[in-house]
Formats: C-alpha cells, sequence, structure tokens
C-alpha cells in the first residue's frame, strides 16, 4: 500500500492486528480521528478551504519524523477509500510509480502488492512489497486503510494509515506514516521526503475527485471491489482452498 511511495527488511507481519502503531500517534483502530481536537481553528479553517495541513514528529534516532496530513476531499468515503485502494491501478496516478501488482490475496480484505518506483539517476530503482488492509469504521463513519512493509530494497520498516470518514455532509481524512530507511544519507533529503509526501497526498486526491467526476466505470468497479471484499469476496485473486 502507499506509504508515500517515493521513499519506500522487517519480518513479514502476518494481519493487521500485528501492524505497530506508528510511534507517538494515536491509533484509530477505534473510530475515526476528530481533526478538530488536533488542530487550531487557523488550520481547520485552511482545510475547509482545501489545504492540506502538513505536521511531524521527530522520533529518536529515527532519520525522517513521522508524517501526519489532514484534509477535506470532495468525494464521498466509499469512493475515496475505493481509489485509494486500487492496488493494481495506482501506478496510473501515483507520482514515479511504475509498477503495482497484487501477488497475492491474503483474506478479503487483506492483500500483498509489488511495486517498482522510478528514482533519479544514478540511485537503482525501488523495489519493494507491502501488504494491507482495511475495514469499515462503526457507526457508519467512513473506512480506514492500513499498510506494511514486507520487504523493500532502499527502507528498513513502513507502517501507515489512512482514514476517510464523514462530517456531517463532507468527507475529511487523516493520513499517517512512519518510514524508517536504509540509506545514511536520507537524513539528508527530509525535507525532500516532507515535500514529496504532501505533494503525492495532493495528487492522489485530485484524481480520486477526477474520478468522482468523469470516470464513472472505474470508479464503479473499484466501489465494487471494497463491497465485495467486506462481503467476504477476494476480488484479485482466487480463495485458496
Amino acid at each position: 500500500m502507499l506509504s508515500i511511495l517515493s521513499w519506500q527488511v522487517c519480518p513479514t507481519i502476518a494481519s493487521a492486528q500485528d501492524i505497530p502503531d506508528i510511534p507517538g500517534i494515536p491509533g484509530i483502530k477505534d473510530g475515526f480521528v476528530k481533526i478538530q481536537s488536533a488542530l487550531s481553528k487557523d488550520q481547520l479553517s485552511k482545510i475547509e478551504q482545501g489545504q492540506l495541513i502538513q505536521q511531524s514528529k521527530s522520533i529518536q534516532g529515527a532519520a525522517w519524523p513521522q508524517v501526519i496530513i489532514y484534509g477535506k476531499i470532495k468525494a464521498s468515503p466509499l469512493q475515496s477509500i475505493a481509489i485509494y485502494l486500487a492496488l493494481d491501478h495506482q501506478k496510473a496516478y501515483v507520482p514515479g510509480l511504475l509498477k503495482s501488482q497484487v501477488i497475492e490475496q491474503l483474506s478479503a480484505t487483506k492483500v500483498l502488492t509489488k511495486y517498482e518506483l522510478d528514482l533519479p539517476f544514478p540511485i537503482p530503482n525501488a523495489h519493494y512489497t507491502h501488504g494491507s488492509d482495511f475495514k469499515k469504521l462503526p457507526a457508519d463513519l467512513g473506512y480506514q486503510a492500513k499498510w506494511w512493509m514486507v520487504k523493500s530494497s532502499s527502507t528498513k520498516f513502513v507502517a501507515g494509515e489512512m482514514a476517510f470518514f464523514k462530517n456531517a455532509d463532507q468527507t475529511f481524512f487523516v493520513y499517517k506514516n512512519f518510514v524508517k530507511p536504509k540509506s545514511f544519507f536520507a537524513r539528508f533529503l527530509k525535507g525532500s521526503m516532507l515535500k514529496d509526501t504532501l505533494f503525492t497526498i495532493q495528487t492522489i486526491r485530485s484524481y480520486i475527485e477526477e474520478c468522482v467526476k468523469s470516470k464513472p466505470k472505474l470508479l464503479k468497479k473499484y466501489v465494487n471491489y471494497i463491497q465485495q471484499s467486506l462481503a467476504g469476496k477476494f476480488v484479485y485473486t482466487p480463495k485458496k482452498k
């Protein structure tokens, strides 16, 4: 799943319950995050105007901080999670992504996806496999996705989550991610990582909104994937017998 893919070995994590919490950030495990409690009035006003709010927090011993992004999107929570988790289609809208191939479906909602990311010369392309899972939040509030690293050529650890939730007639989202890169030089690229992360989330939001406006067949396909997955169907690969 998306971690911010442009900045992507820990042991394989078998289930969503085994995914470590991102250090220092309260989880979304039991419901949606109320952004009103995490942001100032000025920040909330900026979100209402369509801006994204990015926060970061240093982690002891880590080259990069944890990243949190808050925003609003012109799509329903179901439409948003459907395109965000269009795993075999992510290469069409995630900047720099050359490959997004589902390689195994562990359960109806839990999937392993293999990625390749184009990186500037002379850095070799990044190759990695992520696991992802999702659920519908209680009281029909929205949807939450989680992802984690299975293996990677460029990072030691990745874990993150994204929640889309409704508030009145609007949809808000919270993106959270923590990455431990392998390279010693990563500490000098912190500013670029934060900038690229924000750009990637902006790009994904724009694509989701574009799908709502002008790609009804594509949107319907992946909305059906979400609904069928929650009903127990393996939508990417046949169920193992």
